[in-house]
């Protein structure tokens, strides 16, 4: 029996142990996730950030920090919502790593990356079918900072001195110097318009317009009438979907309503303050640095830049569920490539390099496909004629890529220039004026009529909402004149737009300008 006992014990201790073993694992595990998502302590201060892999390096910290140093300023210091148009993939990444920033730097100061961004980039799709929101609400609680410089440890040192390289692939290029904590949800508002592939830019920005309308409405704004019926109108028939993301909320669906939206904020004020946003710093900043230079990592920057920028044009490719499937394979045949390439950029590896001469052109042939199975093409529009008038309101054009403006003359009409049997042997001028908001007006083109036909006054860019045509001869009447005035539309596709604006620069390594790319749009 003694011995049973004795076996009882043994085995007691045994499973207590395993169970105690356990425990400060998963207490382990649990406090790295704690560190990248929601630390209430100033745990994180000091940890890398790798400004080429945009990610945080959480497993090494190579800084010192004197005790009883942190500092948190409590109270609410700030609470904001707001709105971005995103594209794709890669722009809203941007968003999230250099915390909502409108003109992003080479390298953030600031980032609001999280696994809940994580998670909302990689559950997020983008293509020409899509327009997309994304909309933010965040109270900014407390701050925690130190009030000491700190300095690189012997280790870190150590690795500075003998590879600088090696310093970047295992601590970064910054370090997180104070951490805000507070709440913030996401909203995703998507429109689905693939069954109205064939509308104009003009029709996906009404969409886009009620969109913002609606938005606004559930966060509690009250639209007017005119607003309400464009809402009801445009989205009509759209497919729209809403998911959430945030403080204790991953891919919740809505909102889609005010009620939605308040039952959020209702869940936020209950819950605990989270690290919404970290900023960064150098660690050229650290009190004790050394003579021997940081790696200077520009050149990575660039590489990861023009990868990345093929690799979201080709994502958002195949993210089109119209596009035939030998287009998708080839895209993600490439696709795979690049992610090869960019593991070795992001490990600084000296093998990484920029897209050869004839890569980029396979990733143009694939563009160019996706162009014409797509049809993507500008459409030009010709509005009705106009009578009775010299003013010409173009207000109501909007995201166009040219204008054009003719008018004639009634032949019928007598008494007129030499060519009309009248007065005088001389052509009488037609002149074209812009007008600005105050009535001033400037002479853009002065053309002689020496005979009864259509004359092109104006061909290009629209540079005023509103014209006017004026004659030399006074006797000419609004109701002798007829003016035509069509456009062609702007294409809001980024694959369409980036070739374009290449095209037009004459270079093979432009900055793609995507559509959209605005700041952000307070409630």
């Amino acid at each position: 029996m003694n011995n049973i006992m004795v076996k009882v014990r043994k085995l007691t201790v045994v499973i207590l142990a395993i169970l105690l073993l356990f425990s400060i694992k998963t207490m382990a595990v649990a406090a790295t996730v704690k560190s990248l998502i929601a630390p209430t302590e100033a745990s994180l201060l000091g940890t890398g950030f790798n400004s080429i892999s945009k990610s945080f390096v959480s497993d090494n910290k190579c800084l010192n920090y004197s005790n009883n140093v942190e500092t948190a300023t409590q109270g609410t210091m700030n609470n904001l919502s707001a709105y971005f148009f995103v594209n794709s993939k890669k722009e809203l990444e941007d968003k999230f790593i250099y915390n909502f920033a409108t003109n992003s730097e080479e390298t953030p100061d600031s980032t609001a990356i999280s696994r809940v961004t994580d998670m909302i980039i990689n559950n997020t799709n983008f293509s020409a079918d899509k327009i997309t929101i994304v909309a933010y609400w965040k109270q900014e609680d407390n701050k925690m900072y130190s009030n000491e410089v700190p300095t690189i440890n012997n280790e870190g040192l150590s690795i500075l001195k003998a590879d600088p390289k090696q310093f970047v692939r295992q601590y970064g290029d910054k370090y997180i110097s104070s951490v805000t904590l507070g709440k913030i949800f996401y909203i995703i508002y998507q429109a689905d318009i693939s069954k109205y592939s064939t509308y104009s830019t003009r029709t996906k920005n009404a969409i886009r317009r009620a969109m913002e309308f609606n938005l606004k409405r559930m966060q509690g704004a009250k639209l007017s009438a005119d607003e309400s019926s464009l809402v009801a109108d445009k989205l009509e028939g759209v497919s729209i979907s809403s998911r959430t993301y945030g403080n204790d909320i991953a891919d919740q669906d809505g909102p889609y309503n005010a009620d939605d939206y308040k039952n959020i904020l209702k869940k936020m004020n209950q819950t605990d303050s989270q690290v919404i946003s970290c900023e960064l710093k150098d660690y050229s900043n650290a009190y004790n640095k050394t003579e021997e230079a940081f790696y200077d990592i520009s050149d990575y920057l660039n590489m990861a830049e023009q990868w990345r920028n093929h690799l979201a044009s080709l994502n958002y490719i195949v993210s089109n569920t119209r596009i035939g499937l030998d287009l998708n394979t080839d895209c993600m045949t490439e696709i795979n490539n690049i992610n090869t390439q960019l593991k070795l950029v992001d490990t600084v590896d000296s093998q990484a390099r920029l897209p050869s001469g004839k890569e980029t052109l396979k990733f143009d042939s694939l563009y160019y496909r996706y162009i014409n199975e797509m049809q993507i093409i500008p459409r030009t529009y010709i509005m009705p004629p106009a009578r009775n008038k010299f003013d010409i309101n173009l207000s109501s054009i909007n995201d166009v890529e040219s204008i054009k403006i003719q008018c004639s003359v009634d032949t019928k009409k007598k008494g007129y220039g030499g060519f009309f049997g009248g007065f005088s042997n001389k052509p009488f001028l037609l002149l074209l004026y812009v007008m600005d908001e105050d009535g001033n007006s400037s002479e853009i083109q002065s053309i002689p009529m020496n005979k009864a036909d259509t004359v092109t006054l104006y061909e290009g860019v629209k540079i005023s909402d509103k014209y006017q045509i004026r004659f030399s001869d006074a006797r000419i009447k609004p109701s002798d004149i007829q003016i035509f005035c069509s456009f062609t539309e702007k294409v809001d596709d980024i694959i369409w737009i980036y070739l374009h604006n290449r095209a037009a620069k004459g270079s093979n390594n432009g900055v793609r300008d995507q559509p959209g790319n605005m700041g952000p749009r307070s409630f």
